[in-house]
């Protein structure tokens, strides 16, 4: 009687510890099941990235898209200004065989970060440019915040500054995009932002709101 107890009651214990694993196995794949149903419906919906290329320009740019493509990102945002990947009066040649580049590996170029901030030639040659490359948006250069007591005065030149690169990128279909930057520049907080461009219609300015800058300018205050 005694072993057939101890038996009776580990047959339990096992049969109790199976069913646990059984559902427990069970109740797994069903989650990941439903984990790869929603994978597969967002992954034509989730947020494309690209990687700012300044932190690479020791490398040449097909090189940067080797890399960008190993890490798994959608594409560049590529530094096309002074002292950048490509210089700004390069940019009618270079900029489409760093499209290709980026093509070749399954990439693209997703934006600019430039150096614009009035109109010319080489805001010209970089916004057409765009424009055959289907290059949408840019990041605008910096503007300078002048001396204290004068930013009133500062204030209406940017904008008289900005308003024009907005209409020159609107003929080319780019929307250039306003950096909220620390230091001595407009903008440096999310009110000088507002100001330059609350008169201007959303789908012809982008704000480019960095948060880590804002935060150095003083987050609480703005």
């Amino acid at each position: 009687m005694l072993k057939k107890s101890v038996d009776r009651r580990i047959f339990l214990t096992r049969s109790v510890d199976t069913g646990l694993r059984v559902a427990a196995v069970s109740s797994l794949t069903s989650a990941l099941s439903r984990v790869r149903a929603t994978d597969a419906s967002a992954s034509t919906s989730r947020p494309r990235v690209c990687i700012f290329t300044e932190h690479f320009q020791s490398l040449p740019i097909p090189e940067v898209c080797r890399v960008f493509r190993r890490i798994g990102v959608d594409g560049l945002d590529l530094t096309v200004r002074p002292g950048g990947h490509i210089e700004p009066e390069d940019a009618k040649t270079a900029l489409p065989k760093a499209a290709q580049a980026a093509r070749d590996v399954g990439l693209e170029i997703m934006m600019l970060t430039t150096g614009i901030t009035t109109t010319g030639r080489h805001a010209e040659e970089i916004l057409a440019t765009c424009n055959k490359l289907g290059i949408d948006r840019i990041k605008l250069g910096y503007y300078g915040s002048g001396r204290f007591g004068k930013l009133g005065r500062e204030m209406s030149d940017v904008r008289r500054r900005h308003d024009g690169v907005v209409k020159l990128a609107a003929k080319y279909g780019v929307r250039p995009c306003v950096h909220v930057h620390s230091g001595e520049t407009i903008p440096s907080t999310g009110f000088l932002l507002h100001q330059m461009i609350r008169d201007i219609p959303p789908d012809r300015i982008g704000a480019f709101l960095d948060s880590y800058h804002m935060r150095m300018t003083g987050a609480a205050g703005g």
